[in-house]
């Protein structure tokens, strides 16, 4: 047995007060003149008995009534678990989940609002000089020092909703951090949230053999919901008044069909499309909306749908940054290519740009979408690294090889997965084009049986390594590649051709290919802004260029200019990036300025793995607790009664302070029943 305030135990010491009582009398003895006693002794010696044995009896009620009276303010309890009898000044965890999805209401308040209210329970019950760790999903620096029980009520009255989402293992090992020093020690750590099954990856949740690990889960009473889950644009570069697709994918966790949602998009404040969308039950329905790209500059727009209750998800903010030309650069070793200067002459949208190899500026590259390698006799290590970080950065890059210089675009192109062989004099012909492939959507509508394709009089035919991710485009007679690609899911791409485009190779740029190829290679470029970011703890968002000013300020607003953050400067792939520490709030549209200049927008949107309203249950819960090594590892549901009082029941054991004071009252009763009725 144990007692939670044992300083009470002091109390005992009021036994002596009955018994002084009981011991000094002080009722003073009223003298009454009587005749004759004799007959009256026997009567006089019984009654004496008879009082001494009533007020012993009172006695005795009353010191059992102190006694129960001072153990109940002391609270006595039988812990149900002795593992959970923290020592004075040891350190309690406490993980509060402030995600988006806590928004959902529980039985009575929001899920935050639940949890919040259960560990200001939870912290009632340790003792006065406990500590506590307070963990959100913010990870926030000032959460890193150890709290006072009231420094952390505090605090925990200070969690708000925030859009970041973190990994559970993540919190695991934060807690462990906390207590680097001394690893030895019995750790506390006492985890609320709704536990989504795609908030966290249940198998990188590491083992703990120090940790003490208790979950105690929520769940909202809506569990329907109907969200916005990405959008992309059919072309990634946009021009000024071409016509654009943009393509959305729409979610239904819910258990009913959705008819004719209604879907709007605006643009700049002006509704531009709008759509309607049938979604069955639990299943992903995808769509597409036309509109008409905008004049040069920053555009913000955002697509929206109405579903109630859950509409934090209903809204998809994008930007579109247009710029007024694509920049494009030509990199040759002699002369310039007199096919490229004429695909591009006269279009105002396309700056075309022709360096000699010797006098380009390896920092300038990354201002351009897209990259021709034309026929070079050498590529330093400084031009392939310089190369390597442009594609990484979005930038699509063409390979049009040389005899002089075929090693070094062979060496160059394996980073790829592709190289280039030795000189083939065979004359043949493009035979095949992979039509399906994106680079040509749109392109043909059907491409008849006797097209008049490119000829090819002499090549350096490409070897596409095993195991590669680069694919044949334009193919050969004899299967071989004219065309091929090569790149990861982010980033630019790699274009091989299997000669240059001087009309002693091939025919290709005298061919109706060209032209649609080049062009099409140019606005697959992905070297432009993502259209939105997703919130996370930390953002990096690419700038074309900074103001040459001496020291520029950088400042990140929202719309509404209710938030401010100063962001860093970091160079990374060769591109120049701001990176935002502080988490941004909100899912809106941010402006960047450098003085009061703006220099670029970009959209935030709350990461949409909070939108899907899957849980584990306590039995997956337990399942995972299983398949790792904790010191113990409790799943707390609310079975019966309330969270809290299984809390209770975990933290302070079985308490009898409620049967103490029905003792007080059943001794005080008798004794009152003693005194009035015992003559």
């Amino acid at each position: 047995m144990s007692f939670q305030n044992p300083y009470m135990l002091w109390g005992l010491f009021a036994f002596l007060i009955p018994i002084i009582i009981h011991l000094f009398n002080f009722r003073r003895h009223k003298v009454i003149l009587f005749s004759n006693i004799e007959l009256l002794k026997n009567l006089q010696e019984e009654t004496n008995k008879t009082n001494k044995l009533k007020h012993f009896i009172v006695l005795i009620t009353r010191m059992l009534a102190i006694l129960f009276l001072v153990l109940a303010f002391a609270q006595p309890y039988f812990p149900v678990n002795e593992a959970l009898k923290v020592k004075q000044n040891q350190l309690v965890g406490v993980y509060i989940d402030n995600s988006i999805s806590m928004q959902l209401r529980g039985r009575e308040m929001t899920l935050l609002e639940e949890v919040k209210e259960q560990a200001v329970h939870m912290a009632g019950k340790f003792e006065l000089g406990t500590r506590f760790q307070l963990i959100t999903n913010d990870f926030q620096p000032r959460h890193s020092r150890t709290l006072s029980r009231m420094e952390f009520l505090n605090e925990l009255s200070q969690v708000k909703h925030s859009p970041a989402s973190v990994d559970f293992g993540d919190v695991v090992i934060r807690n462990k951090a906390m207590h680097a020093e001394d690893l030895s020690t019995d750790r506390f750590l006492f985890a609320y949230s709704d536990f989504q099954q795609k908030a966290t990856d249940w198998d990188r949740l590491p083992s703990d053999s120090s940790l003490r690990l208790f979950m105690l889960p929520v769940s909202a009473t809506e569990k329907n919901n109907v969200f916005i889950d990405s959008i992309w644009l059919d072309s990634p570069v946009l021009q000024e008044g071409m016509e654009a697709i943009m393509h959305l994918r729409i979610t239904n966790e819910g258990a009913d069909d959705i008819r004719g949602i209604p879907v709007r998009m605006e643009l700049d404040g002006v509704q531009t499309a709008v759509t309607n969308l049938d979604i069955e039950a639990e299943s992903v329905a995808n769509t597409s909306m036309q509109f008409l790209s905008p004049g040069a500059g920053f555009h913000k727009g955002v697509i929206s749908i109405q579903d109630y209750p859950i509409v934090f998800d209903d809204e998809m903010f994008f930007s579109l940054i247009i710029q007024p030309e694509m920049q494009v650069l030509e990199i040759y070793e002699n002369t310039p290519d007199q096919w490229i200067s004429l695909l591009f002459e006269g279009n105002e949208s396309v700056q075309l740009t022709a360096i000699q190899r010797l006098k380009l500026d390896f920092q300038s590259l990354s201002i351009y979408q897209l990259i021709f390698l034309n026929q070079l006799e050498s590529i330093p290590t400084g031009l392939q690294q310089s190369l390597e970080q442009f594609v990484e950065a979005g930038g699509n890059l063409i390979l049009l090889p040389a005899t002089k210089g075929l090693v070094d675009y062979s060496t160059f192109s394996k980073m790829f997965g592709f190289g280039y062989l030795a000189q083939d004099t065979v004359q043949t012909r493009i035979f095949t084009i992979e039509e399906k492939h994106p680079l040509f959507k749109n392109v043909f509508v059907k491409i008849p049986e006797n097209a008049d394709l490119p000829k090819v009089y002499k090549r350096f035919p490409i070897k596409i390594e095993e195991k590669s991710t680069a694919f044949s485009l334009l193919n050969l007679l004899n299967g071989d590649s004219f065309l091929v690609v090569s790149g990861k899911s982010k980033g630019g791409k790699v274009y091989g051709f299997t000669t240059p485009f001087d009309v002693a190779y091939s025919s290709f740029s005298r061919n109706s290919l060209f032209a649609p190829i080049i062009y099409r290679i140019l606005l697959m470029s992905s070297g432009t802004q993502p259209l939105y970011y997703v919130a996370g703890n930390e953002l990096k968002i690419p700038l074309k260029s900074i103001p040459d000013n001496e020291d520029p300020v950088l400042r990140v607003r929202d719309d509404a200019n209710e938030l401010e953050v100063i962001p860093g400067i970091a160079i990374e792939s060769g591109t120049s990036q701001i990176v935002i520490n502080q988490l941004l709030k909100s899912s809106s549209h941010y402006n960047v300025y450098a003085s009061d200049q703006l220099i670029s927008i970009f959209s935030l949107n709350a990461d949409r793995n909070e939108s899907r309203l899957k849980y584990m249950s306590s039995d997956e819960l337990k399942a995972v607790g299983a398949s790792r090594f904790f010191k113990q590892y409790e799943v707390v549901t609310d079975t019966g009664g309330t969270t809290q009082s299984q809390i209770n029941l975990l933290v302070s054991g079985n308490h009898w302070y409620k049967y103490l004071i029905i003792f007080v009252l059943l001794f005080l009763l008798i004794e009152g029943l003693i005194l009035r009725f015992w003559k």
